[in-house]
């Protein structure tokens, strides 16, 4: 997915503020949103 930094910022805005209001589970099924939507991974 070709996401430009303009959108991916905004994106990663959104699952930060997402990530501080979230469990401990909730904290992982975010990071997989995360890592699937920019296109990164885990390691």
């Amino acid at each position: 997915m070709g996401l430009d930094m303009k959108n991916k910022k905004k994106v990663c805005g959104e699952i930060v503020r997402r990530y501080q209001q979230a469990d401990k589970k909730g904290r992982g099924k975010l990071l997989e949103e995360y890592t699937t939507t920019l296109g990164y991974n885990r390691d």
